[in-house]
């Protein structure tokens, strides 16, 4: 096959020549992505020529069917790589073959158009580990190395990294230390929900997608459905869609009489309905009343699946909150204190403590909503004071450091920065999904003191990254929103606006 060795060669040539100028170039690698199209339809015209040939009747069968393959393979192949290569990389990365999507990346110049083929050949890396399972340690830094060699901070880039930090997350779970496997796996979820807020510009349509696929994944592990349900219908991929319908059908309440069924994007395969019910439903049984004994029993499992770190959802929090505080209270009919810790005051009080900062400790990072407890009791409350304070403390440190940052404009690396911002995001909605908006709202402005000042010192000092300050801006905006402060929204707006474009 002459022409599809030539062809390749030219391609060899062209990305050597390519990775000869400024890694990251936009006009470069829009020139060399050019390049290859040209190369293609050249290649692909030498090889349907037999078939326009005068003679091309006396032409024997076999030099026919050669000239049919070499068009085919270079027509449809070569061009399907070359112009719709996210799609067709996604299917290969499912065979678990990471270096071989990786070059195949390189070679179609894949996310010309943002000068993002590294970052989208380490996300696809990333993803072929994720599908083949078992990432060894000098795979994952072998994928953490190459990301590092881009400077450029766009939405594959960070997706890439967040999809790293996931997979080292597992690897710490196969080891067996679920506590650092919850720290690299909340890291990961912080920096996918900071992709959600880039700009369109700065994040392909499939990558966005990808990202809210692994959010999915990661909110229906911990029973965390209100952020599934409340992600915007266009963004979602496959399984977060059926995630999502699956949801719905579970948690909505029924419609009323003469309200239509809610229409699916496509319908779901009874299949895969059994697989969600075995993965995440809930049993209901028929009896609604349960006694005492049931009740602490449940109590203390959903306590004990806690301090493991197991996926326990906000609304088994509180139910195990609400049982506690009435049969651990010693007036209770039905209490389950023994009778000798009940008359010991002090006795009685440690045992409150005791229980109270354990939970605490787990409520940090497993945020559930206190603030729908109508009437605190005596574990609840006390559970609620710790809460506070901690969460207030690690709030109120964060923004004071970011803005301290700003004021010596003190920079670090690209994914420190990018971790550093999804962090303190990510406490600022702990808090929330604790207390409430009412009780977030307070800290509205030093939020956007620090965040706001942050995204400033992104958009205008070297290096710049102002994708990452437009995801800040919007945070800030969609929060002035909320809480209805006019001035804040048209200030934000006009942020975005000036840092939407991807550098």
């Amino acid at each position: 096959m002459p022409h599809a060795a030539l062809a390749l060669l030219l391609v060899l040539l062209v990305r050597g020549l390519n990775g000869r100028s400024k890694a990251g170039s936009l006009k470069g690698t829009m020139l060399t992505w050019g390049v290859l199209v040209c190369i293609w339809g050249i290649a692909t015209f030498v090889s349907s020529l037999p078939f326009f040939d005068p003679p091309a009747g006396k032409h024997p069968p076999e030099v026919l069917l050669r000239a049919l393959a070499q068009t085919t393979l270079l027509g449809v192949v070569g061009g399907g790589f070359l112009f719709f290569p996210w799609p067709l990389l996604v299917r290969l990365a499912r065979l678990g073959r990471p270096k071989l999507v990786y070059v195949l990346a390189h070679l179609c110049l894949l996310f010309a158009s943002s000068a993002e083929t590294r970052a989208g050949a380490c996300l696809l890396a990333g993803l072929a580990l994720a599908y083949r399972g078992n990432a060894t340690k000098a795979e994952r830094d072998w994928l953490l190395s190459r990301l590092q060699t881009d400077d450029r901070l766009l939405g594959t880039h960070a997706t890439a990294f967040a999809l790293y930090l996931a997979l080292e997350s597992r690897a710490q779970k196969d080891e067996g230390n679920a506590e650092a496997s919850f720290a690299w796996a909340e890291q990961s979820r912080l920096v996918l929900g900071t992709v959600t807020y880039f700009s369109s510009a700065a994040v392909p349509a499939g990558v966005r997608r990808q990202a809210y696929e692994l959010l999915s994944l990661f909110e229906a592990s911990r029973g965390q459905w209100g952020g599934i349900m409340g992600s915007p219908l266009e963004s979602l991929g496959p399984t977060a869609h059926a995630l999502r319908d699956w949801a719905d059908e579970q948690f909505s309440p029924p419609p009323g009489a003469g309200t239509p069924p809610v229409k699916r994007k496509r319908p779901r395969k009874p299949n895969g309905v059994a697989q969600f019910d075995a993965l995440f439903a809930r049993t209901r049984d028929e009896a609604e009343s349960y006694s005492a004994a049931e009740a602490y029993a449940m109590a203390c499992g959903i306590h004990r699946e806690l301090l493991r770190g197991g996926p326990v959802g906000p609304r088994r929090a509180v139910v195990m909150l609400s049982i506690y505080d009435v049969l651990l209270h010693p007036e209770c009919p039905d209490t389950m204190l023994p009778e000798d810790v009940r008359k010991d005051e002090a006795l009685l009080e440690s045992v409150y403590d005791d229980i109270a900062d354990s939970i605490a400790k787990s409520l940090v990072h497993h945020p559930a909503p206190l603030f729908m407890l109508t009437q605190p009791g005596i574990v609840s409350a006390r559970v609620y004071q710790r809460l506070e304070s901690a969460l207030t403390n690690e709030l109120t440190s964060a923004l004071t450091a970011l803005g301290e940052r700003h004021k010596r404009g003190v920079r670090t690396s690209l994914h420190e920065e990018l971790l550093e911002t999804s962090r303190v995001r990510g406490i600022y909605r702990r808090f929330e999904q604790c207390f409430g908006p009412q009780a977030v709202a307070q800290y509205l402005p030093s939020l956007v003191e620090g965040y706001g000042n942050f995204g400033v010192s992104l958009s205008e000092t070297l290096p710049r990254r102002r994708p990452l300050a437009y995801a800040l801006f919007n945070v800030l905006h969609g929060e002035a929103r909320r809480f209805q402060h006019a001035d804040y929204i048209t200030l934000y707006w006009k942020n975005m606006n000036v840092t939407s474009a991807i550098d």
